[in-house]
């Protein structure tokens, strides 16, 4: 898109999936990249950015890199609480279908195709993927901090809680927002 590292979030995701368009030719390849896109946004990967997306060659044809540098951002403080940076349809949180779909018709990818992939993966969000929580090592510790306060003192930690309870307490209010979205009635998924 001509952006350097210090303007990749200087864009917006209409602007990005209008540019990614022109390469992917395969409608396949164009609901891979829509299915990456909804994932990233499912999990609340704030940090997705024009950097992140990538198209390979096989031959004469053009697809979708795997992802890379993804992973939710939603269990750090120092974030801005947004489910994309990128804006989808002007909004960068409490994204629902009608407004991922802005980007389902610039890919002109039949929304019923997209519904189905999409509920795909919100299933699996939903249910596999705490099935991992339990098997991540326990002496992993995320650390929250008190903020600096007017008196000049600073931070210093206050709770240390293990990966996998920090990531199912997120994965359980996340579910709470996603159902307050809309993303379970409209899709169907329980």
């Amino acid at each position: 898109m001509g952006l350097d590292s210090e303007t990749k979030y200087q864009s917006t995701s209409e602007k990005m999936f209008k540019r990614i368009k022109k390469y992917l030719t395969l409608p396949k390849e164009r609901l891979t990249l829509l299915k990456y896109y909804f994932y990233s946004m499912l999990i609340v990967h704030e940090d997705m950015h024009t950097k992140n997306l990538s198209v390979g060659t096989e031959g004469k044809t053009i697809t979708m890199s795997p992802l890379y540098d993804i992973a939710t951002t939603a269990i750090y403080q120092n974030t801005l609480g947004y489910e994309t940076h990128l804006p989808i349809n002007g909004k960068r949180s409490n994204i629902r279908r009608k407004d991922f779909y802005v980007l389902v018709d610039i890919m002109d990818i039949n929304r019923q195709i997209f519904d189905q992939a999409a509920s795909f993966i919100l299933f699996n969000y939903t249910h596999k993927l705490p099935e991992y929580f339990d098997k991540l090592e326990q002496e992993a510790k995320i650390y929250k901090k008190t903020r600096s306060n007017l008196s000049g003192k600073k931070p210093r930690l206050i709770k240390a809680l293990s990966l996998a309870e920090t990531l199912t307490q997120y994965h359980q209010t996340r579910i709470k927002q996603l159902e307050k979205n809309g993303w379970y009635a409209q899709l169907g998924v329980n």
